[in-house]
């Protein structure tokens, strides 16, 4: 069983760090640029985004830097505006894998957030979280052919446990969601948040439409059917009316 997270507070001059300090004995902002792991640290495009994959002795960690979308990250890519730590977007993200790690749900472990003040009005931030080593994303999985019935029934489940638990996916797309040989999880909560819990609420429905119109711009010719996603719609409406 994976064990709880214990969060803590790291205060220094011009950051703050929240940290599992079950995983990270020693934060320091050092740990959340690139060049201080030199060879330790790869990085890795899929998606929107870049993010690094650092192995930290036996451990393998992402570490992923927050940039904007549209036409404001011509000017701010990577910054925003500060109203208080709390309310940044990565200890909020920090903070929601938090509770869903201790709720038992399949996310990355989270390892540490940074938040960096520039001045007065503005941060930039970083988040560290655990490596799920052995998972392709479905995006891949889907370029590389059809999957079986028992995965897309997986993936419906395990979106419904989500929903069940009242989690909003801002991005649920198919780069969002990892297939490993027995497992499914999710990653990449930036900007999500806790809804109404149960069934029958009219936001998971668009969750749902919304992971569709993905798999459908992202699958090739033939590898996603209708009866592919019947079967995910059964596995999602099964748990779901059943949590």
């Amino acid at each position: 069983m994976t064990s709880l997270i214990q969060r803590d507070t790291l205060t220094l001059p011009n950051a703050v760090i929240v940290y599992d300090s079950r995983t990270l004995s020693t934060p320091s902002s050092e740990l959340f640029q690139a060049d201080y792991w030199g060879d330790r640290a790869v990085e890795h495009h899929e998606g929107r985004g870049a993010v690094w994959f650092l192995t930290h002795g036996e451990s393998e960690w992402v570490l992923k830097t927050y940039r904007r979308g549209g036409q404001v990250a011509r000017w701010l890519a990577d910054q925003y505006l500060f109203f208080s730590y709390a309310s940044t977007r990565m200890i909020r993200e920090f903070d929601l894998l938090h509770r869903m790690v201790n709720a038992g749900l399949p996310v990355p472990r989270p390892v540490a957030a940074c938040v960096t003040r520039l001045n007065g009005c503005l941060y930039r931030g970083h988040l560290i979280s655990t490596r799920l080593s052995g998972t392709q994303s479905l995006s891949v999985k889907l370029s590389q052919g059809s999957l079986t019935s028992a995965v897309w029934k997986r993936v419906g489940e395990t979106i419904a446990r989500f929903h069940s638990e009242g989690v909003f996916h801002h991005d649920l797309n198919a780069s969002n969601i990892l297939i490993g040989d027995a497992d499914v999880y999710v990653i990449d909560f930036d900007k999500c948040r806790f809804l109404a819990r149960g069934h029958g609420y009219r936001w998971q429905a668009a969750n749902v439409a919304r992971l569709k119109r993905s798999l459908e711009r992202v699958a090739e010719p033939g590898t996603m059917t209708g009866d592919d996603w019947q079967t995910f719609c059964q596995g999602y409406h099964h748990t779901l009316e059943g949590s």
